[in-house]
């Protein structure tokens, strides 16, 4: 297995994670408003893995670039700030969220469910909405 290293220089891919992780809010607030009705499809379950998971891969290449941390600090004007940081919060809420709709969705066979079976994650997709600010 290779490491796949970013080929952008550190404001393209600043910029990217600015957009990448600006429009997550938008679209996991209508997710979980499919998920907190009557019945809960597992297309929905699994389309949101598949979403999370492209969001993480995405990101997980655009943190190897090198010098992303100092021009992000230099876009801000904060020398303590810290990106690497910021983004582990947001991934770690994401993470949890996707391994908690994963465990549902991969132990059942049903094509759909009740918003009771789904709580749990309605509860972790909440601490990515609220993570992401």
């Amino acid at each position: 297995m290779s490491l796949l290293i970013s080929q952008v220089t550190a404001g393209e891919a600043f910029e990217r994670f600015r957009m990448l992780w600006r429009g997550q809010k938008p679209h996991l607030v209508g997710q979980r408003a499919l998920m907190v009705a009557p019945t809960v499809t597992s297309d929905t379950l699994r389309l949101l893995i598949l979403h999370f998971n492209a969001i993480l891969a995405e990101s997980d290449v655009l943190g190897t670039t090198p010098g992303l941390g100092q021009h992000a600090k230099d876009q801000y004007n904060l020398p303590a700030y810290d990106v690497a940081a910021e983004y582990a919060t947001y991934r770690a809420a994401m993470v949890a969220a996707r391994d908690g709709i994963q465990t549902i969705y991969d132990g059942s066979t049903a094509r759909s469910f009740t918003a009771a079976q789904v709580a749990s994650a309605v509860t972790q997709l909440d601490a990515v909405i609220a993570a992401l600010g």
